[in-house]
């Protein structure tokens, strides 16, 4: 079988750029709702990443999302928990 889906590798990298941009606009949306800068900033940068990484890394789309989502939010989760205490404590 000839075509796009004769290598599903560059294929499914392609589908996850699309990703990429989708849960950028979904990240930073979530971060204007409720306030949240790391999640707005992670949103960011998944949509302006999808550029360079289709340009020179598509093959490692997969890694550099994990890390940008995965280190993004671990950042943003300790920084709103931190902003939680010291709102709990009342100072």
């Amino acid at each position: 079988m000839e075509g796009a889906l004769s290598n599903p590798v560059p294929l499914m990298c392609y589908i996850l750029l699309g990703w990429f941009v989708a849960d950028g606009i979904g990240m930073g949306a979530t971060g204007i709702i409720t306030g949240s800068r790391g999640n707005l900033i992670i949103g960011i940068l998944l949509i302006v990443s999808a550029i360079p990484i289709a340009s020179f890394a598509l093959e490692q789309a997969f890694l550099l999302f994990g890390l940008i989502c995965g280190i993004g939010m671990m950042i943003s989760g300790f920084s709103d928990y931190r902003s939680w205490l010291s709102e709990a404590k009342g100072t």
